[in-house]
């Protein structure tokens, strides 16, 4: 839900206009001055206890949406987990140079014209295993995740040098990862500048694990997964192949509301403000920081607090019941009869 996070403004404390236009302390009953009472010690200012409120308001949000569409439509909160193996021949390497190594998952490269993708599905990568050959290390090894299709960093770490040079090389490395991903296509690279990279060679079946189900709804695989390697320190071109250069990992392919919930968020944004509001009185209701919210006028915060919480239930309601999901949806059932449905200009 990081998409929504600051789309709503605090009026007189944002450095800029937020997205939406609209500011929590607008609303009548919610002033300004609740998040200088709120704030503790530990937070210190009104901009962490702003930032706190937000954090809980939109978890709570995402579980209200979930359940409420839940109702209404039964999605797979799994489509396919891919694992690429570590099935290594480190009689054949690649000598270390300045490029980039690893390996590319495209869901929608061979995507039928006239039809469209789901904007559920979301990559889930826990973490990533490289395998780093014995040699001298004098850095550590980057590890990057691209967007494909945009050419931005997602997500940006690294094998330490510390933890390379502390065993016994060669040796496989855990790259903690535990995020989910949005994009289309990912690419998972490593600098291989110090790394003669060993081969590893996907399995021959790894699109067809890959798309499962997705044949019989397309008439053929819309996805591909691929090793790659670059031309420099960058993805602007890519060769394509079957080697993943020592890098593999799990890829968990998902359904999720949240990148639906992001591409609704004009719709959504009354509903945000008003939640934000309630959780704003109800922050106020039981701080430590003792002032009239919530002590000579607790009853009237109260009563405030619980009259935005409900507007927040009905113009959340509304929103919801006008979004439709598309039945030849991936994610909305797989394994039911499929009525395909095209989408024209």
């Amino acid at each position: 839900m990081d998409c929504l996070k600051d789309y709503i403004g605090l009026r007189g404390c944002s450095e800029t206009a937020p997205p939406s236009g609209l500011y929590v302390n607008t609303l009548p009953g919610v002033p300004k001055e609740l998040l200088d009472k709120i704030a503790t010690s530990e937070q210190i200012t009104y901009k962490q206890a702003w930032s706190d409120i937000q954090d809980l308001a939109l978890q709570e949000m995402f579980v209200d949406i979930h359940n409420v569409l839940a109702g209404h439509f039964k999605i797979h909160s799994l489509l396919r987990s891919v694992d690429l193996l570590r099935d290594i021949d480190t009689a054949s390497t690649t000598a270390a140079a300045v490029n980039e190594r690893g390996w590319s998952c495209d869901l929608r490269k061979y995507l039928p014209d006239g039809y469209a993708w789901s904007n559920m599905v979301v990559f889930t990568l826990d973490s990533l295993r490289l395998y780093v050959p014995a040699g001298v290390y004098l850095s550590s090894i980057p590890i990057k995740i691209y967007d494909g299709d945009t050419k931005e960093v997602l997500f940006l770490t690294s094998v330490a040098e510390a933890d390379i040079n502390a065993g016994t090389l060669p040796a496989w490395f855990t790259v903690p990862i535990n995020k989910v991903f949005t994009a289309n296509k990912l690419v998972v690279v490593y600098d291989s500048g110090e790394v003669n990279s060993i081969q590893l060679t996907l399995p021959p079946y790894i699109n067809d694990s890959l798309c499962g189900c997705l044949d019989a709804i397309y008439d053929e695989c819309p996805g591909e997964i691929k090793g790659v390697i670059s031309t420099g320190q960058n993805i602007d071109s890519l060769t394509e192949g079957t080697n993943t250069y020592g890098l593999t990992g799990v890829i968990s392919i998902s359904c999720s509301y949240q990148n639906l919930i992001c591409t609704n968020k004009m719709l959504l944004g009354k509903a945000i403000q008003l939640l934000l509001g309630s959780k704003v009185l109800e922050a106020a209701l039981y701080t430590d920081r003792f002032g009239r919210f919530n002590t000579l006028d607790a009853a009237k915060t109260e009563k405030r607090m619980a009259d935005l919480y409900q507007d927040y239930i009905s113009c959340l309601g509304i929103v919801l019941k006008g979004l439709q999901l598309d039945t030849t949806d991936p994610c909305v059932e797989c394994d039911s009869p499929i009525q395909k449905r095209f989408v024209h200009p």
